[in-house]
């Protein structure tokens, strides 16, 4: 029986430091607030939609390509970890004719093995591509592909359900007293 997973749209909001390590040399780190959701759906059994909520936080070098007082590219890539803390999953029952006949909520579980729901840790690689203007407001592309497979409990070897991400985050970097920069994340 084959099946097949569909990434559903994400929410992903949080703060982002970036220290500077040389001139052009920064090492960004912080909290992000993400959801991963995806539908599975098989052949002859009741559709899953399940949303996993997390706590990422990232370790990217970030190179800029112009000085932090002029509008210029950048680009970043690095590790990140992620810390499952909440989620749910929605089970649609259908008749032979695509009627609903009852639909579930239950919240997801998360652990090392069967019968929880999802792992709680995960860790993966990602990459950023964008443009920061002198104002301070920034837009970037990211992608994050996650390296740890969630299922708990996989069938076969075939079964390996990640936490990838990709999107568009604008933002605006605050400056502090000190001359230090924080970027702030927000919708993605």
């Amino acid at each position: 029986m084959e099946d097949d997973v569909y990434r559903r749209p994400n929410i992903r909001a949080g703060a982002v430091t970036d220290v500077p390590l040389r001139r052009r040399l920064h090492l960004q780190t912080g909290a992000l607030f993400t959801t991963n959701g995806f539908l599975r759906a098989i052949p002859g059994m009741p559709d899953h939609i399940v949303s996993i909520h997390a706590i990422d936080i990232p370790l990217f070098l970030s190179w800029h390509m112009g000085m932090k007082h002029q509008s210029h590219f950048f680009i970043s890539g690095g590790v990140f970890a992620d810390i499952n803390v909440g989620g749910h999953a929605t089970i649609t029952y259908t008749d032979l004719w695509g009627n609903v006949l009852e639909t579930q909520r239950p919240r997801l579980s998360y652990g090392k093995e069967y019968p929880n729901d999802a792992r709680r840790m995960s860790y993966g690689l990602g990459l950023n591509a964008g443009y920061q203007l002198k104002s301070g407001f920034f837009v970037r592309a990211h992608y994050q592909r996650g390296l740890t497979n969630l299922n708990p409990a996989p069938i076969d070897d075939t079964y390996f359900l990640s936490s990838n991400n990709y999107g568009l985050t604008i933002g605006y970097l605050f400056k502090t007293s000190k001359g230090k920069e924080v970027k702030q994340q927000e919708k993605k």
